[in-house]
């Protein structure tokens, strides 16, 4: 997977629930670190408790610690991981 951008032009990349429709998440999570200048961020968002949707393309749920770890490996330093919505919403 390939970005169509120059290396290092954005200062922020933006995914919103969209990670658990790519097949190969960490090539996308590559590709935001190669297109984010120095000191830049991601901010992602992705579901760790969700029915299936936009089938048959959602192929992943996250924890904490699969985010951290293939974060890291494609070179971002993770400065927070914060869940939302908690057993309430899970349950609704």
């Amino acid at each position: 997977m390939s970005l169509p951008f120059a290396d290092r032009c954005f200062e922020t990349v933006f995914c919103a629930q969209v990670l658990e429709h790519v097949p190969r998440p960490e090539e996308l999570l590559r590709e935001a670190f190669r297109v984010l200048k120095v000191g830049g961020q991601i901010i992602l968002t992705v579901p760790q408790t969700w029915g299936l949707h936009e089938e048959p393309h959602d192929y992943y749920r996250f924890t904490r610690y699969g985010l951290r770890y293939m974060l890291e490996r494609v070179g971002f330093q993770v400065r927070s991981i914060e869940p939302r919505g908690g057993a309430f919403r899970m349950m609704v």
